[in-house]
């Protein structure tokens, strides 16, 4: 999925979570868009849009070393080792 530059200044940021496990920083807009980042060179991994439903929760998850989702219908998703696992 292409993203430009439009999109990503219109949208506002669920705030970030970082991954020590697998040294990743996952970022989650509240438009539904999952950015993933090495952390230790900033280099993107993993981008897509989650959800068509706005996003307002995003917590870290200590069992995948990942993070949950939730978007506004209650719906919970999850990214792991850099991929979405709905």
């Amino acid at each position: 999925m292409q993203l430009h530059c439009a999109q990503l200044t219109l949208t506002a940021w669920v705030p970030s979570q970082v991954s020590e496990r697998y040294g990743l920083v996952y970022v989650v807009t509240k438009l539904g868009l999952l950015f993933v980042y090495d952390l230790e060179t900033a280099t993107a991994v993993y981008r897509n849009r989650i959800s068509p439903d706005p996003i307002f929760l995003a917590a870290p998850s200590d069992s995948t070393g990942g993070i949950f989702a939730i978007n506004r219908r209650g719906q919970v998703g999850g990214a792991a080792d850099g991929r979405w696992l709905s």
